[in-house]
C-alpha cells in the first residue's frame, strides 16, 4: 500500500504535507496565471498577495478582452499605472482595482444597468467612461486627479462626481440640474449647450479655471 501511494505522489506531483490541488496545478493561483496570460498580462506584470489580490507594476491593458465580466477569482488591487478595459462589451466593472496611479477608461461598454460601481475609488490620471450608458455616476471615484471624460451617456445630474477634478467633457448628455457640478474645475470644460447648462449658469455654480468651450 506504500509503494503504491509513493508512486501516485511521484507521479502526480504531490509533496507529502503539501496541498494536493496547488500540487495538481489546478488551484486558485493557477487559474488568475492562466487568465491573466490569457488576456496578454505575463507574470513579471503583476504580483498576486496572500488574499489573492492582484497588485499590477505596471499599466494593465485588457483592450483585447472580450468578456462581459471578470471571472469571480479576478480581484485587481492597486496598479502603479494605468488600468484600461474599454470598448469590450463588459456590463460590470467588479474586479477593477480600488487604486489606479495613472489613469482608467472604461468607455464604450454596456454599463446602464450596473453603473460604475465596483470601479476604482482612487485615480490620479484620467477617468474615462463615455459611450456607457450611463444613467448615474454613482461608484465613480471619490478622488480623480486630472480629467473626467463621460460624454455620451444620459446623465440628468453629475452626483457622485468629486468635488475638484481637472477638466470636464460632459457632451451629449441631458443635464436636468446643476446641483452636484463640482465646486472646482480646474481645467476645461466641454459641454453641449442648453437651458440648464448655460456660461451663465454654470459660472454661478462652478469655479472653471480653464475655458468653457460649447458643443452643438
Amino acid at each position: 500500500m506504500k509503494l503504491i501511494r509513493e508512486s501516485l505522489y511521484d507521479t502526480l506531483g504531490f509533496t507529502e504535507n503539501g496541498d494536493p490541488v496547488k500540487d495538481m496545478g489546478i488551484g486558485v493561483d493557477k487559474l488568475i496565471k492562466d487568465w491573466l496570460l490569457s488576456h496578454g498580462i505575463h507574470e513579471h506584470q503583476y504580483r498576486l498577495t496572500k488574499e489573492k489580490f492582484i497588485i499590477g507594476d505596471d499599466t494593465i491593458n485588457l483592450t483585447s478582452m472580450a468578456v462581459e465580466k471578470f471571472p469571480e477569482y479576478i480581484q485587481f488591487a492597486h496598479i502603479n499605472g494605468g488600468f484600461h478595459c474599454p470598448m469590450r462589451g463588459m456590463t460590470s466593472l467588479r474586479g477593477c482595482p480600488r487604486l489606479v496611479q495613472g489613469s482608467f477608461f472604461c468607455s464604450g461598454n454596456s454599463l446602464k444597468n450596473s453603473g460604475l460601481i465596483g470601479g476604482p475609488q482612487q485615480v490620479t490620471g484620467d477617468y474615462g467612461a463615455s459611450f456607457c450608458g450611463l444613467e448615474s455616476l454613482e461608484g465613480i471615484a471619490f478622488k480623480i486627479e486630472e480629467d473626467v471624460y463621460i460624454n455620451d451617456n444620459n446623465l440628468h445630474s453629475l452626483e457622485f462626481i468629486p468635488k475638484e477634478i481637472g477638466s470636464l467633457y460632459i457632451i451629449s448628455n441631458p443635464i436636468k440640474t446643476l446641483e452636484f457640478f463640482p465646486d472646482v474645475i480646474k481645467g476645461d470644460l466641454h459641454y453641449t449647450a442648453s437651458e440648464i447648462l448655460n456660461y451663465k449658469s454654470i459660472l454661478k455654480r462652478c469655479k472653471v479655471l480653464g475655458e468653457l468651450r460649447t458643443y452643438n
